[in-house]
């Protein structure tokens, strides 16, 4: 069978989550959140990247067809680097900004741009993710994403800039 000569080699792999949740305040439209992520990422020179913040946040305009959002505030990041043999751990704190715009034409279909900055004394963090989604049927959505994710500082192997595209199917229980 020809699978013998063949090297099988991985190039990519990784596991990213994120949770923010928002308390209302008595004044309309404004919140205090509360963000934590973690990234486990094989190939970016980290063994993980995790960051908690908390701050204000503001639904600026919702309406039939938009709305748009942002929050800032304080937090701190930690990541473990690998370097060869010997890992060292880096922590500071960090300000963190996000922006969110979501747009829903007559047909049903979604546009989301997200787009969110980690700024540290040693680096900056920035992700944008562009996704466009299309109902097929009542509960069943065709979601294509492009994201991107910035360093300013990235370890020595790594480049600045990774890029990553998706086409999912998306089934919405309620």
């Amino acid at each position: 069978d020809g699978e013998e000569g063949r090297v099988k080699q991985t190039t990519a792999q990784r596991l990213y989550t994120y949770v923010q949740s928002d308390y209302k305040l008595k004044v309309e439209n404004q919140r205090l959140f509360v963000y934590g992520d973690y990234e486990d990422d094989r190939f970016n020179g980290y063994d993980y990247r995790s960051s908690i913040a908390g701050g204000w946040s503001q639904l600026v305009w919702r309406n039939e067809i938009s709305d748009f959002r942002f929050s800032v505030g304080p937090g701190y990041s930690l990541a473990k680097l690998e370097s060869g043999e010997k890992a060292e751990n880096i922590h500071g704190f960090i300000v963190r900004a996000s922006a969110e715009y979501h747009y829903i034409w007559p047909t049903g279909a979604k546009l989301r741009q997200f787009v969110s900055t980690e700024a540290g004394e040693d680096n900056i963090k920035s992700r944008t993710e562009t996704s466009l989604s299309a109902n097929l049927f009542e509960s069943l959505a065709l979601k294509l994403s492009f994201i991107m994710q910035h360093n300013s500082n990235p370890t020595d192997s790594n480049t600045a800039l990774n890029t990553e595209t998706s086409v999912a199917v998306v089934y919405r229980f309620f």
